[in-house]
């Protein structure tokens, strides 16, 4: 399938604050133990050495392996019984993200049946002829199950963007009886520090605008 569709007080938030969360949440792992009192949280180090990492996923069953997105096009693979990072990337895509301070590739999520398919989705903003777009496309694995096929990629969506800012997407599979199967996307407003700059829809900015895409929780089943 190659389908393709285009349509506080404060407004800002700290970029260091960000890669402070970040950067300590994929430097370790949480672990819930079980005590005599109830739950303790306990850190353990597992990897490091990453650049601007901004999420974390792993394949349905998959205990071995942490996938850890970076926000210039990379996406590693920490093997977690020996606690290396393997050297060749799972997917690079440098050469197609626009990477600024809130633009980049920013999530990654696996098909349910990533074990059969081999199918993932990431989400990236691209700047072709100077304006930005964000993109939700589809990727297989290799032969290779530690490297990706970079050439397999299928865009399912396209969305302009009217302002460099405001533009992560997150991705999930929906985990809801009755719902499998259906890729969850949550897109950014588009920019502008209050999604009232130009470009955005008055009243309320694109947020409140069924007009747009933009600043929505939107559902797709990929498969269809």
């Amino acid at each position: 399938m190659k389908t393709m569709g285009k349509t506080t007080d404060s407004c800002t938030f700290s970029r260091g604050i960000k890669c402070f969360f970040t950067a300590g949440f994929l430097a370790a792992l949480v672990l819930i133990l079980t005590t005599g009192t109830g739950y303790a949280l306990q850190a353990t180090r597992t990897a490091g050495g990453f650049t601007l990492p901004l999420g974390i996923a792993a394949p349905p069953g998959d205990t071995a392996r942490l996938f850890v997105v970076e926000q210039g096009g990379k996406i590693k693979i920490i093997n977690l019984p020996s606690g290396t990072v393997n050297p060749i990337p799972f997917l690079d895509i440098t050469a197609e993200v626009y990477l600024a301070a809130e633009p980049g590739l920013h999530a990654l999520a696996f098909d349910p049946n990533y074990a059969v398919n081999g199918r993932f989705y990431v989400s990236y903003t691209a700047r072709p002829a100077g304006h930005v777009v964000n993109h939700i496309a589809e990727f297989q694995v290799s032969a290779d199950p530690d490297i990706a096929d970079p050439g397999s990629e299928a865009t399912l969506l396209l969305v302009d963007q009217p302002q460099v800012t405001h533009d992560a997407n997150w991705l999930g599979f929906s985990q809801r009886q009755g719902d499998e199967g259906n890729l969850y996307i949550g897109i950014g407003d588009g920019g502008g520090e209050c999604d009232d700059d130009a470009g955005h829809i008055e009243p309320g900015g694109n947020s409140q605008s069924t007009a747009t895409l933009l600043g929505k929780m939107l559902r797709i089943h990929p498969e269809a």
